[in-house]
């Protein structure tokens, strides 16, 4: 060990706290279909500063089958989505959800506090219809807006099957270039 320089935490025996989540963590998953929309459900039970979906488009994508079902409880902050706790009769909400961890009430977590970013792509080569990936590409930029999450998207597919990262080739809609928030943040020299 140099001279000034404290051993690390297991050369003590003692773990120092830790805050979760921890605010230089930005973590994403790729999710190219509603096939692997269990992805995103991971990612947004998982602590981090920032969370974005890389959607790698290889079929239709609608976070908002997830997203709408994604819960929170405001007494212990635990969350989860709706497959993670049982229906319970509240005096003010027949029918609630109950939360595994307090009991509590939860209530469903609106798509822009669950994720800070969304990007899109798709395969190079790219094999398919350029007009139907579009489709799906605009699509998820729809529900985006809606959330009011920021929307990145990298490159598309050409009619030749080529793939430009040329925003001008880009139908209308799909012409983002977005910073997630606290990226946004951070260029602008604010502190997150």
């Amino acid at each position: 060990m140099a001279d000034g320089l404290v051993g690390d935490w297991h050369d003590f025996g003692v773990m120092p706290e830790v805050r979760l989540p921890l605010p230089n963590v930005i973590l994403g998953v790729t999710c190219e279909s509603n096939e692997y929309l269990w992805r995103v459900e991971e990612l947004v039970r998982t602590p981090a500063a920032c969370r974005f979906v890389n959607a790698h488009l290889l079929g239709p994508l609608d976070l908002r089958q997830w997203t709408e079902s994604g819960l929170e409880c405001s007494i212990c902050e635990w969350a989860g989505c709706e497959a993670d706790v049982s229906r319970h009769d509240f005096d003010d909400e027949p029918g609630g959800w109950a939360c595994p961890k307090c009991g509590e009430p939860c209530a469903h977590t609106p798509l822009d506090e669950l994720l800070d970013w969304l990007a899109c792509e798709c395969n190079r080569p790219f094999h398919g219809d350029p007009a139907e990936w579009w489709g799906w590409c605009e699509s998820l930029v729809s529900q985006a807006d809606a959330a009011g999450v920021p929307v990145w998207v990298k490159q598309g597919p050409r009619a030749n099957g080529s793939v430009t990262h040329d925003i001008a080739e880009f139908p209308q809609l799909a012409q983002r270039r977005e910073f997630p928030k606290l990226v946004a943040k951070a260029k602008e020299g604010e502190t997150a």
